[in-house]
């Protein structure tokens, strides 16, 4: 078991604190908390897989930490296990409907302790799996768009906060119709295949990071960037897909293709939308593509 895995204890009792410290400390990264006073706070700056919490601490109730624990959307989904010397079914099942996923009466084996800690981590580990396949397109191995989704809307509200730039590139194969009219469907998912392999050696930066939107569009997010990284992203990209040949199923023939771009690169404002730049970046790239294609159009806003 990787110390990847967080586990916060949140116990006042120190002899219960080196107990649980002994049995977890080998296999997992540990944080204790003695009090319930900033438990919030130091959930979200820990950012457990799972935390360990004692019902009777000194100066709030464990049931009103998880509570707390559920109600809030960061730290709902953190599994919380109850530790505690109340040992009656009405306190057991009470921490159970309001959310926690185990409760273990004082004293405890920890031998019992130790596996249903493993058993809690690996079911986080498995959700965690699936969440994973749930990002990925299975065709090029990129994140998909629902991924993108997700990290558009993280980088644009941190950019807001910041006040830093955000480039976008949305790009779209030129005549992939054709292409796949001509060689084949199957070949057309091996130039997409070899397209995801060039977008991931193109980028350089580790926050960057290409997607398939859909069918033969891609889009690029580029956090805390400039005009100049967007612009010379954008073109490496263009011409990378250019100089690229793939060569045929049937007969090894090299074949080619070109792609249309539209670049934005946005301070975003309070009264801006996520929605409204995504159209933007439509409307370049098929700007790029009236325009005669294989080429990167690009604004910036404000202007």
């Amino acid at each position: 078991m990787s110390k990847e895995y967080r586990i916060l204890i949140i116990e006042d009792g120190k002899l219960h604190q080196k107990v649980l410290w002994k049995a977890l400390w080998e296999d997992y990264t540990l944080e204790i908390m003695e009090t319930g006073e900033h438990a919030l706070e130091t959930v979200i700056r820990f950012n457990p897989h799972l935390i360990l919490l004692d019902l009777v601490l000194p100066d709030i109730s464990g049931f009103d930490i998880l509570k707390k624990l559920k109600q809030s959307g960061k730290t709902r989904a953190i599994p919380v296990l109850i530790i505690t010397g109340l040992d009656s079914e009405e306190d057991e099942e009470k921490g159970l409907l309001m959310g926690a996923v185990d409760y273990i009466r004082k004293p405890f084996s920890t031998t019992i302790l130790k596996a249903r800690v493993k058993n809690h981590i690996q079911i986080v580990r498995q959700i965690q799996t699936i969440e994973q396949l749930g990002y990925i397109d299975a065709l090029t191995e990129l994140p998909n768009r629902r991924k993108f989704d997700y990290l558009l809307e993280y980088e644009w509200g941190r950019s807001l906060r910041k006040q830093n730039r955000l480039g976008i590139l949305l790009l779209d194969l030129d005549s992939f119709k054709t292409y796949n009219d001509l060689y084949g469907h199957a070949q057309g998912d091996v130039l997409l295949q070899e397209l995801g392999k060039v977008l991931k050696s193109t980028l350089q930066r580790s926050t960057d990071v290409a997607c398939r939107w859909g069918g033969e569009e891609f889009v690029v997010l580029l956090p805390e960037t400039d005009e100049q990284n967007v612009l010379v992203m954008a073109e490496k990209i263009r011409n990378n897909i250019e100089d690229m040949q793939v060569q045929t199923l049937k007969d090894k023939t090299p074949t080619r293709i070109t792609a249309s771009i539209g670049a934005i690169l946005v301070t975003p404002q309070q009264t801006d939308t996520v929605a409204d730049f995504m159209n933007k970046v439509d409307q370049l790239l098929y700007k790029a593509k009236r325009q005669g294609k294989n080429q990167v159009r690009y604004e910036q806003y404000p202007q």
